[in-house]
């Protein structure tokens, strides 16, 4: 019978992990904190051979690297009164003891962190909502204890929620986001393959749309490993066509930052 019960307490765990994929974020603890230093940053060709496989003819993957998994506009920040209108499902049902709810992000390059033991957002918690800037980046933590269902002991959980503020229209290619990956393809998948360049890592490639839907700020951010391949994607973005700009809430075109991600598929 014990065997049984904790088998069952095991299923209901496992159960529950998958239900809430958003427990456990294995993303950077929060906003506030200076992106670590990619494993791969100082990475050198010579490290590596160039020896390419015989007729294994890379394929380009090409995603927006700051899609994040949630999204919020700046009109949904400032109706929010209580974690559970800005988290998607949030589970009201099973977590009550609450140890805190913490906001943090970078607003206007200062960072800031509001902490609140309630799932009601205070008033500086909710001011902290309102200032962040577009295109930066929200952390909501939230720590509770829960009753192991096998030990019966209150442990400490976290949950840990990532949001990024866009417009409320974000900015556009021509064609869409899935004609911007095949033209990307298309213009240098076999250009990369004729030359042999391997991209070790994803590499990824933040630029600017501006109010006019012209490219700007065009900035390497991750290396792909390869400085010629690398070269290649950057100058293909700089010199992107216009695209539609991002919009805020009246209609009024407004610049947007975003971040590109490539890389060959090698597995």
């Amino acid at each position: 019978m014990k065997k049984r019960a904790i088998i069952i307490g095991v299923i209901a765990v496992a159960f529950g992990l998958t239900a809430y994929g958003f427990i456990n974020d294995n993303r950077d603890d929060h906003s506030c904190e200076e992106n670590p230093e990619h494993p791969h940053a100082n990475f050198s060709e010579n490290d590596y051979s160039d020896e390419i496989v015989a007729n294994n003819k890379p394929d380009l993957f090409v995603t927006m690297a700051n899609w994040s998994k949630y999204s919020i506009t700046k009109t949904e920040l400032q109706e929010v009164e209580l974690i559970s209108d800005i988290i998607p499902d949030y589970p009201v049902n099973w977590i009550f003891d609450y140890t805190s709810i913490e906001i943090s992000s970078v607003c206007g390059g200062v960072c800031k962190v509001e902490s609140n033991p309630t799932i009601t957002l205070n008033s500086a918690q909710k001011e902290l909502l309102n200032t962040v800037d577009i295109s930066e980046t929200i952390v909501i933590t939230v720590k509770y204890k829960m009753k192991n269902d096998v030990t019966k002991v209150m442990e400490d959980q976290e949950m840990k929620v990532h949001f990024e503020v866009v417009p409320e229209v974000i900015a556009e290619y021509v064609g869409g986001y899935e004609q911007l990956f095949e033209d990307l393809k298309l213009d240098l998948e076999e250009e990369i393959s004729s030359k042999e360049l391997n991209l070790y890592w994803l590499m990824e490639v933040s630029f600017l749309v501006d109010a006019e839907g012209i490219i700007e700020n065009v900035k390497l951010e991750r290396s792909s490993g390869n400085k010629e391949a690398d070269k290649l994607i950057v100058e293909w973005i700089t010199k992107m066509p216009k695209w539609k700009p991002a919009e805020d809430v009246n209609g009024n075109t407004m610049p947007q930052k975003l971040q590109l991600m490539t890389g060959t598929d090698r597995c």
